[in-house]
């Protein structure tokens, strides 16, 4: 008999598991709702995301050299820049006070350098004096994440 109620139980054991699989799919659905990030979680998770994308964007602008440099690979950098701190401005009200604050700075500083930095390319007038200016202009912008995005705690 014993032997009989096993070889039943295994028989019906794949009909019984989606049942019980239903009756535990609502309780693990409040289970995982419950872990969820808060919106300061998602904006901070949001604004480290577009600072590493910057830091990316600037280590490879400092990768091109004059010969493997192209305009479309430039313009794609710096777009990127500007879509990372759109990011970072989007979600920057979503932080805690202190963090809002220190983003906000760190975002403001870094905008006014990447400004300055492109009215600097813009004057140049010679191909050599163009590519002086570029290796200045990428300098400083490294410069300038590592002074104002660079210090962000994303840990």
């Amino acid at each position: 008999m014993l032997l009989r109620r096993r070889t039943t139980a295994r028989r019906f054991a794949p009909l019984l598991a989606p049942a019980a699989a239903g009756r535990l799919a609502p309780v693990l659905a409040l289970a995982v709702a419950g872990c969820g990030e808060s919106s300061s979680e998602e904006a901070q998770n949001a604004v480290c995301d577009a600072r590493d994308g910057i830091q990316s964007s600037v280590e490879s602008l400092r990768s091109l050299t004059p010969s493997t440099a192209s305009a479309d690979q430039i313009q794609s950098d710096v777009e990127s820049i500007q879509s990372d701190l759109a990011t970072i401005a989007d979600n920057q009200d979503q932080l805690d006070e202190d963090r809002r604050n220190q983003v906000q700075t760190a975002r403001a500083q870094f905008e006014l350098q990447l400004d300055q930095i492109a009215k600097g390319l813009a004057s140049s007038s010679t191909p050599q004096e163009a590519v002086q200016q570029y290796r200045t202009s990428v300098a400083a912008l490294d410069n300038a994440y590592q002074e104002s995005l660079g210090p962000i705690d994303c840990s």
